[in-house]
């Protein structure tokens, strides 16, 4: 399974950046590829919460939180449909906050796919 892992340390403490990370409908505020993004359901953020991001070049993606873990600082996303997923049958993305000093929080984004043989 390909896979990137970024990873972040941001001069603020996890009590200000957890929140950010945690604000599912609006991934634009940190995403630079988001244009934009609407909630697909009555949830705004945890278990369940869905979305769909519009992409400055046109395309969408269509994401679902699948594992939630506000406590400590971790949620997965699941991409579930969009223009990214013609060639792609599973993506997921973890997104993680850890504390490592009073006013400093670790980020870490994980993302891996499967990809679908066209042959």
């Amino acid at each position: 399974m390909p896979q990137f892992i970024a990873k972040k340390i941001i001069n603020a403490p996890i009590n200000t950046v957890w929140p950010l990370l945690d604000d599912f409908e609006n991934i634009q505020i940190f995403h630079p590829g988001v244009d934009q993004s609407n909630s697909l359901n009555d949830q705004a953020k945890g278990l369940g919460a869905k979305r769909q991001c519009n992409f400055y070049d046109g395309g969408f993606a269509q994401e679902e939180i699948v594992k939630y873990d506000p406590d400590h600082g971790f949620m997965t996303v699941n991409i579930y449909a969009g223009t990214p997923m013609k060639a792609i049958k599973k993506f997921n993305v973890d997104f993680s906050a850890e504390k490592t000093t009073d006013n400093q929080t670790k980020v870490t984004v994980r993302a891996g796919s499967h990809f679908v043989n066209k042959d």
